[in-house]
């Protein structure tokens, strides 16, 4: 059997990577309940903070502001979440008080940056309890809800308005969406080394919405299950988009707006998700609160800006910024018999990718239908911009600059049954045009959000019918065609040094996280001074696994220049030598595979494939300005093989970093990764391996950190070894000394050996040497010639010796005599 059975790219968009870094000082980007909001819950029982970077979580400074009381606090274990995200517990709260929170001082200033310890600005947040009883609805202006804005707050005045309106909104419990969200970017990035690089990216989701609560014509608490959720982006090397799951189809959320934020839990175990990644996709609001509420007329102008704007856009997040909007038209829709209102304008902002801020200048195009309160379509489009500097490992400060286009794109369907309450048609499926023959396209939408490969293609809402958007008149025989198998996770963090945090399918087990090699165990650098990643995961009931394996380093030198004989695998000079550099699927077949598998029988080994965009990415996060530019090579090898009884098949990927100096090369297999299981199983399990090894995520302060501490460990080795070298090179230089003068000593004791020695004392001294004093009868030259010769001739050049007393030497040959017997 070939073992040619899934996931052929399982880990090709296993690293990401964006901008180079930059240091800059923090901020606080977000609080629970939000700064300045009002009618807070008594029993709030906690407050968050949220930062644009990662900061240091073994300190922080909070105070007291002198104008409001600080609320007071409960007992607290460890206030850090993870390196963006503070929660302080508090008691009770007192009802209609004002409470204020100081982060830092002008002497005390524990919130600090992770990477550059740069202190964050004296930064106070207020907000206010509710009072006891029923509050009127006024009260909650300042509040983030998800449709209120004063009536006209802060609106222009225009000429004619129309008579047409917004009607009363509605939202019942029960109602369902099914929504499309694509967030799109494609630029360069120019450096000073007249050096580009493009990139491209899109993100993909789309996931039906269940209203389970509303207030005041609100959504409160809403259900969302997964259809599909994906990341393309763009391989450099291969000029294609690559795809990556963010999470399984079926997955299932639930989500929580309130005056004081959105919260995003997991649906089946209840627990609370703090993934920043996973709140960023998956817990936006569907309803940005972007428009007055009340009357819209045709030409009506109103403005937000700065914390307010922040507050309210809700599918992004922005720093603030203008965002300027007017109702350009009110019309029918075509395809749902609705009144829309046409909703355009600028947003002038600037968002966070995480490693730069660009400036965004943007169109806005929001169709809302009037008496639903949930728009159609959402859209910002346009230019993102912006310029920074880092310093390379040589201490050299390099700029770059980032020119793109952005789209930020939500398309709301909503299921036919909310046509209907409204008074809308509900829309028949029939390839693509409604019973009017109309195509089903929201308003002015369809300009496609960037033309990616893999992606949908025009911006428009997509196909409707009642079973896509979980009606229950679906018929169960269909239905079960159609249903995806619902795999419910878990977010797990590493329990050891909290360095990474991945996705757990529910019943499975953890085993292992980051470990120390014990001292008597270090062999090689990387054991002294690293740490290393051991981590398992496993289904005890479909015996399902993904293992991680830890980082080696290993040593080859080319074939005939090194002067020490090694036998293959043992240590020298810190690192384990090998005859040859494996690639990364003979590393996985010779090395690892027999010493995790050493009961496996009856292996095949199935197809090989490079991954040279996951190579090409590793190389640019850790080796672009490394002096000697490694070769970073990165495979994926199949396997099938018995085990226990069982055929287990299997993926395994490794990467292996190669860096060559003359003859000399050093090779580090960066990691190694395997996802099976039995053979029978695997095809099912496939999606749940997929959606695990590509939710892995290492915690940045904590990789930063071990980097630093690796390189300080490394040095004080070199450091060591470089002493020790230098202390050889002295012994070394004095045994020469050492020898030269005994060489003096002998050369003088050659030069007067006649006069040191007696003859006698040289004769026995020559005899045990085998040799002896004979001098040529010609010419009287001495010289001390092997004495086991009773015949000796010579010419003056050659000499002849031999026992056979009948040999006659050729003409112009002496005799030899022997002088210590003849004693001259």
């Amino acid at each position: 059997m070939k073992p040619g059975f899934f996931l052929p790219t399982l880990f090709a968009g296993l690293v990401l990577f964006a901008a180079p870094g930059h240091c800059e000082t923090p901020h606080l980007i977000k609080s629970i309940p939000a700064d300045r909001a009002v009618d807070v819950s008594v029993t709030q029982g906690r407050i968050v903070l949220m930062f644009d970077q990662n900061m240091k979580m073994d300190s922080w400074s909070l105070m007291e502001s002198g104008v409001h009381p600080f609320p007071p606090m409960s007992p607290m274990d460890e206030p850090w979440l993870d390196p963006l995200t503070f929660e302080l517990k508090v008691k009770t709260l007192q009802p209609g008080t004002t409470y204020a929170i100081q982060l830092n001082g002008n002497k005390r200033k524990g919130f600090v940056a992770a990477q550059d310890q740069l202190p964050l600005p004296v930064t106070t947040i207020t907000f206010t309890t509710a009072a006891e009883g029923v509050l009127p609805a006024d009260k909650a202006k300042p509040a983030p809800q998800v449709q209120g804005a004063p009536p006209l707050a802060n609106s222009q005045g225009n000429q004619d308005p129309t008579a047409n309106g917004m009607q009363q909104l509605r939202i019942d419990r029960g109602w369902r969406f099914k929504v499309t969200r694509s967030i799109g970017f494609e630029g360069t990035e120019s450096y000073q080394t007249v050096e580009q690089a493009a990139f491209r990216s899109l993100q993909k989701v789309v996931f039906t919405e269940e209203v389970l609560k509303t207030r005041l014509n609100t959504i409160d608490e809403a259900r969302r299950e997964v259809e599909s959720a994906h990341l393309h982006s763009l391989d450099p090397q291969a000029g294609q988009m690559m795809e990556q799951e963010m999470v399984p189809a079926g997955t299932r959320f639930r989500v929580n707006h309130s005056p004081h934020g959105t919260t995003l839990f997991d649906d089946s175990s209840g627990q609370e998700i703090w993934d920043v990644d996973m709140v960023a996709v998956f817990a936006p609001p569907m309803v940005p609160r972007l428009w007055p509420q009340g009357l819209l007329q045709s030409g009506q102008k109103w403005s937000y800006q700065g914390a307010e704007l922040v507050d309210r856009i809700g599918l992004i997040d922005v720093l603030g910024g203008t965002i300027e909007l007017h109702v350009a038209d009110i019309t029918p829709d075509p395809s749902t018999g609705l009144e829309v209102a046409q909703i355009r304008g600028r947003l002038v902002t600037k968002v966070d990718l995480d490693t730069v801020v660009l400036g965004f200048d943007a169109n806005v195009e929001i169709d809302i239908p009037l008496g639903l309160g949930v728009p159609f379509m959402v859209k910002f489009d346009g230019r993102l911009s912006g310029s920074g500097a880092f310093e390379d490992d040589r201490g050299q400060e390099l700029a770059y600059a980032i020119e793109a286009k952005g789209t930020v794109l939500q398309i709301a369907q909503p299921a036919n049954e909310v046509l209907a309450a409204l008074g809308g048609t509900p829309v028949q499926s029939t390839q693509g045009v409604d019973t009017r023959g109309a195509l089903r396209v929201p308003l002015n939408a369809g300009r496609s959000v960037l033309a990616y490969d893999g992606a949908s293609g025009p911006g428009s809402r997509p196909e409707s019918s009642a079973d896509e958007v979980g009606s229950s008149r679906t018929t169960g025989a269909r239905a079960a065609v159609k249903r995806s198998p619902v795999h419910r996770y878990r977010l797990y963090e590493d329990v050891t040094e909290k360095a990474f945090t991945v996705l757990i399918p529910e019943g499975w087990k953890t085993e292992g996280g980051i470990m120390r090699i014990a001292p008597s165990q270090i062999q090689t650098i990387v054991d002294g001074c690293g740490k290393k990643l051991y981590f398992s995961i496993h289904d005890p009931d479909s015996r399902a696994s993904i293992t991680y394996f830890p980082t080696e380093i290993f040593h080859t030198s080319a074939p005939g220049t090194s002067w020490l004989s090694v036998a293959p695998g043992q240590v020298l000079n810190g690192m384990k030598q090998m005859p040859q550099v494996l690639t990364p699927s003979q590393y996985v077949a010779q090395i690892v595979f027999p010493s995790s598998r050493p009961d496996a029988s009856n292996v095949q080994w199935g197809e090989i494939k490079p991954l040279t965009s996951l190579a090409d990415a590793w190389n640019r996060a850790f080796h672009s300005e490394d002096p000697v530019p490694p070769r970073v090579i990165a495979e994926s090898v199949e396997v099938a093989y018995d085990r226990a009884g069982t055929r287990f098949a299997e993926l395994w990927t490794a990467l292996i970093t190669t860096t060559s100096v003359n003859t000399s090369t050093v090779w580090l297999p960066d990691f190694a990764v395997v996802a099976g299981g039995p053979v029978d199983r695997v095809e099912a399990m496939a999606p749940v391996l997929k959606a695990v090894i590509t939710s892995f995520r290492m915690n940045p302060s904590w990789m930063a950190n071990m980097i630093a501490d690796f390189d300080a460990c490394t040095k004080k080795v070199a450091k060591t070894q470089e002493g020790i070298r230098e202390h050889e090179r002295r012994i070394s230089q004095r045994l020469m000394q050492v020898q030269k003068e005994i060489q003096s000593i002998d050369n003088d004791i050659v030069a007067n050996r006649d006069a040191t020695r007696s003859t006698i004392q040289e004769h026995e001294h020559n005899v045990l040497m085998g040799e002896d004093k004979y001098e040529d009868t010609g010419t009287g030259t001495r010289y001390l010639i092997d004495m086991g010769y009773e015949r000796n001739f010579t010419d003056g050049e050659t000499l002849i010796q031999t026992n056979d007393w009948l040999y006659e030497p050729p003409p112009g040959y002496r005799d030899m005599r022997n002088i210590s017997i003849t004693g001259d």
